[in-house]
């Protein structure tokens, strides 16, 4: 990633409306990078390869506890955005 790289988290990344919102951010611009936030890191891995965009993904197994606590901070400097 360079400095004029911007980066969104996709939740449930791996199929269905997730697969399809991470493919529109890196259809759109090439300074996406996409994390593919799934739970089972082989789906994940298999999502990056449909994509075919391994340099502009990375696929993570992570659940939602992860974000409790962080997505709702006023100084998170995350902009939600929905696909």
């Amino acid at each position: 990633m360079t400095d004029s790289t911007r980066a969104a988290i996709v939740t449930g990344a791996n199929s269905g409306l997730g697969l399809e919102c991470a493919r529109a951010l890196l259809a759109t611009d090439p300074s996406w990078h996409v994390v593919l936030a799934v739970h089972d890191p082989q789906r994940g891995a298999a999502a990056e390869q449909r994509l075919g965009a391994e340099q502009r993904c990375t696929s993570c197994s992570w659940t939602w506890h992860h974000f409790n606590g962080y997505l709702g901070s006023k100084d998170s400097g995350i902009i939600r955005h929905h696909c």
